[in-house]
Parts: structure tokens; sequence; C-alpha cells
């Protein structure tokens, strides 16, 4: 849910107010942290409406698979044609209506894809699915570029990285024997552009960026691509190739880099968190991996370890996060204007 107003009436806080159980400070703490009925009831109004888009677009995708067969050709191509259309001029009509514009453009960037895939099916033009998703990632660009909404920047995000995936799959690997770690490395890029591409934006004022889960989704992709290779090296240090040890340089340097991004210069609780969390995870695995090549044949003593290992891993991790809330907190009236 969207940040909200912290100067919204709230008849419960007033109430308790005018009685004398709050203090100014107590009433500004809750106005900050609990949501009016007005937030709640625009944030079940959109779920709706998107979860109603999403719908009307799986049925769209049935009706084709239902009667694929009785469908001819220019029928297939007219109404998947006649429904983008449909959707574009929807968007212009309610573009004064930002959520309602923007899900229709939403729904227009999905049937190009049905437009491609019916098209590649009809035809039998052979293209390897990798192309169909860069194909699809190139012709929604441009909506994409003047939506203004972040679904559709992750929607194409999506698409340029299935691409990537695909691609690797189906021709890096087999034909040029690409190692799996130089993806990691190529899909870690791409959030981390569209990571950078998000902070500059809602610094520069962009009001559909300043979202939260925008920056915690891409975080968290970056950070996962990178710690699979990171985490293959710890558990095969003998089978460490050079790729490997630059992703787990990455790794490394990211984790560290967005720890102090998010708790000095744009502090985020979750993104820290997030950090945190897939730091945790590294060392865990570290340590484990140490304490099984150094104990042999004591495999109750090794558990009892593990577990004393992750108790404390975790409760140091607790204990900073705790730490780095109450500073966030302080520090946060003198960053306000």
């Amino acid at each position: 849910m969207e940040s909200h107003d912290p100067t919204a009436r709230i008849p419960w806080i007033e109430a308790l107010a005018r009685e004398g159980l709050l203090s100014e400070t107590a009433q500004d703490s809750a106005r900050r942290h609990i949501r009016p009925a007005s937030a709640w009831h625009a944030w079940a109004q959109n779920l709706l409406l998107m979860l109603g888009a999403t719908l009307v677009l799986a049925g769209v995708v049935f009706f084709f698979a239902y009667n694929w067969q009785a469908m001819g050709r220019f029928l297939k191509f007219g109404v998947i044609q006649a429904a983008i259309v449909a959707c574009i001029l929807v968007s212009l009509r309610f573009r004064d209506h930002a959520l309602s514009g923007n899900i229709m453009l939403m729904a227009a960037c999905m049937l190009t894809g049905v437009l491609l895939a019916v098209f590649g099916q009809t035809y039998q033009t052979g293209a390897d699915a990798y192309e169909l998703f860069f194909a699809w990632a190139l012709l929604i660009t441009g909506w994409v570029a003047v939506s203004q909404f972040a679904a559709c920047w992750f929607l194409w995000l999506i698409l340029l990285q299935t691409g990537t995936v695909l691609y690797w799959v189906q021709v890096a690997e087999p034909l040029h024997h690409t190692p799996f770690e130089t993806l990691c490395i190529g899909i870690a890029s791409i959030n981390l552009l569209g990571l950078i591409a998000r902070e500059i934006g809602s610094v520069m004022g962009f009001a559909w960026l300043k979202a939260r889960w925008h920056r915690a989704l891409l975080l968290m992709t970056l950070l996962s691509a990178l710690f699979i290779p990171t985490f293959a090296i710890i558990l095969d240090i003998d089978d460490s190739s050079a790729t490997r040890l630059a992703a787990a340089i990455l790794w490394l340097i990211g984790s560290a880099g967005a720890g102090f991004v998010y708790r000095k210069l744009l502090p985020d609780m979750a993104a820290l968190s997030l950090v945190v969390t897939n730091a945790c995870l590294m060392l865990i695995v570290l340590l484990g991996r140490i304490a099984f090549d150094q104990v042999h044949n004591m495999e109750a003593f090794i558990f009892l370890l593990m577990a004393v290992i992750i108790l404390g891993v975790v409760s140091l991790a607790t204990f900073y996060l705790r730490r780095a809330s109450r500073a966030m907190h302080a520090e946060q009236p003198e960053r306000a204007p």
C-alpha cells in the first residue's frame, strides 16, 4: 500500500486525544503508522480493478485456447488487434484517471504478447522462444516509456530477463558454452540498472517511482542472482572458475553497497532487511561448510552446532536491525524538510 497523508483525520485517535489518553507525540506517531479508512478503501478498489483486468486477460487467452481449431486466421488476428486498439482507446479516454488508464495500457501490453504467440502458431515461423520475448519487449517499449506505471516497467523487465534466460538456454550455453555464472551476472546487471533508474527517478520527484515495493523487488532479484554462484563457490571451492569468482566479488560489493545506501543515504528498513537476510544466509552456509569440513563422524554434534550457528547469526542480525530501526526513526525528524 502506498504512503498516506499523516494529517488525515482518524476519528478514534481524535477521541482518545480528547480524553487526554494520547499525547501530541503519540498522536503524531499513531497517524504515521495507522491508515484511515479511505486509504484502505482506495487500496481495495485498486486491488479489485487489477484483479478484474487480470481475469479478463486470462479469459481472452483461454478463449483462444478453447476455440483455436474453429477460428480462422483472420478472425484470430482481428479479435486480438481489435482488443489492443480498444485497450489503447480506453486508456486515452481515462487518462485523467491514472490507474484505470494504466491498467488498460497494461492490458494492451499483455495482448501484444498474445498476438505474437498467435502469429507464431499460425504461420509456424520457427522462431526461438527468446526471440518472442525480446520482440515483445521491443514492441511495447514505447507504451512503457510513456505509461509512468510501475507495473508496465516491471513487465518490460520481466520480458527482458526471461528472454535473456531463454537465450542462454537455447543459444549461449549449448553453442558457445557460456557459463551459468555469466547469466547470473547478466540478470543482476539488468536489475541493477533498473534499481539505479528507480532511485534516480524517485529523487527527481517522479511520484510513481516512490513506492518502496519497486525497490525491494529489484534489490531482491539483484542479490538473488549473485547469491547463486557465490553459494556454489562455498559448496565446491575447488571448482571455482574466474566467472564464478567474479560473481562472488560482485555479490560482496553489491551487498556492502546496498547496505550502506539503504542505511545511510536512502534509509529504508525493508531494503536493509533484505540485504541483512541475504548476508545471513551466506554466512550460515559458509560457517556450516567449515563445520562439516572440520568435524567428522559426529553427526549429532554437527547438527547441534548448526543450530547454535543459526541462532547466533539470526540473533546478531535481529540486534543490528533493531538498532538500525531505532536510529532511522531518530534521524527521521532531522531529514524532514
